[in-house]
């Protein structure tokens, strides 16, 4: 691997365990919710850079993540507009109070920030419908993407997709992403 290139790996606990050991630095992970309910964990790893992300971009083309690929697309207008209250971004903050009595609205300041037009920043939970919900045309019992909550996160009709998505995330073309058997 180059220097600075990202690897997504699915596996439990003892993925990121051996990943850390063969020297990659753990960037993230993501949980995808499968019917069933099963659980899967996808840990997004780096090489170790050298130098700076920029600099390593420059040199070794290889770094950076392809956000924008991945972002989770609007439903709707009134469902772009609920992602920023008043066209500010914000966040609640605990103000005082106890059991949550203290959560009040507030702009985040320190940082500029643009809407963008292609959706939210991808999640760290992403949903796999069941095959069931393909042929009805609708989702079925026990299904997780079942449920207005799912807007928030990536959707997929079969993990295959999913895995093309992280690899798009990646950099990864479609050919390049080795979808287990």
């Amino acid at each position: 691997m180059k220097p600075g290139e990202h690897v997504v790996l699915i596996g439990g606990p003892e993925v990121g365990r051996v990943g850390r050991e063969a020297g990659f630095i753990v960037r993230d992970s993501l949980l995808v919710l499968l019917p069933g309910p099963y659980v899967m964990t996808a840990w997004l790893f780096r090489a170790p850079l050298e130098g700076t992300v920029v600099e390593n971009v420059f040199c070794q083309g290889a770094g950076g993540l392809n956000v924008d690929a991945c972002r989770v697309g609007f439903m709707s207008e009134t469902d772009r507009a609920s992602a920023f209250p008043g066209g500010k971004v914000t966040s609640r903050k605990v103000t005082g109070g106890g059991l949550g009595c203290g959560y009040k609205e507030h702009e985040r300041g320190g940082f500029e920030s643009e809407q963008s037009t292609l959706g939210r920043w991808p999640t760290n939970l992403v949903l796999v419908h069941d095959d069931g919900c393909q042929a009805l045309g609708e989702c079925v019992k026990g299904c997780p993407v079942v449920g207005n909550a799912s807007r928030f996160y990536p959707r997929f009709t079969s993990m295959a997709e999913c895995l093309i998505w992280l690899g798009r995330l990646i950099g990864a073309a479609p050919h390049e992403v080795e979808i287990p058997q």
